[in-house]
């Protein structure tokens, strides 16, 4: 004959089972955690690994600044760019911030866009590309004005064969 469990031998069961179960859920947190801490170390061990191989390239004579070229002028003069560039020769191109030599030269209202390559053995190249005058505009002192209808200075010397417009009101 079949055993008759009752109620409170249902509840009591019931209990247990949830119990198993929190356990169970708080063993997986704690394998999750363990699992996210671990990794966050092997990441962080692996980043100072990094760090330090970056430093230690950085210090070779393989990675040192020894000319700057610069490619791409016809108006702009190469001495005056490298020296709104101001790239240390003698420095690491690996240390070099490109983006902070880009951001000083496109100061400049006569360069359209700038290229910067790292070639090792210890050359760096910077490649301007120049506003090009389509057009001379008469607003009470004459500008050169490209593609893009950014006015440009006039320079000595240098008069593009463009046609000029006057009678121009701001």
């Amino acid at each position: 004959m079949a055993k008759r469990v009752g109620a409170n031998h249902r509840r009591k069961a019931a209990g247990k089972r949830a119990k198993r179960a929190r356990r169970k859920v708080g063993r997986t947190i704690v394998k999750v955690v363990g699992a996210l801490t671990l990794t966050a170390l092997v990441l962080y061990a692996a980043k100072i690994g990094v760090q330090k191989a970056i430093t230690m390239a950085a210090r070779a004579e393989l990675f040192k600044i020894d000319k700057v070229v610069v490619k791409g002028t016809d108006q702009l003069d190469d001495v005056q760019v490298l020296a709104e560039a101001a790239i240390d020769t003698g420095a690491s191109m690996l240390r070099l911030k490109v983006s902070e030599v880009r951001e000083r030269l496109c100061r400049n209202v006569r360069v359209s866009r700038v290229k910067i390559m790292r070639l090792p053995p210890g050359k760096v190249t910077v490649r301007i590309t120049e506003r090009k005058p389509i057009a001379l505009v008469n607003l009470g002192a004459v500008y050169q004005v490209d593609a893009d209808g950014v006015l440009l200075p006039l320079t000595r010397g240098l008069c593009a064969n463009v046609p000029l417009f006057t009678g121009l009101r701001d």
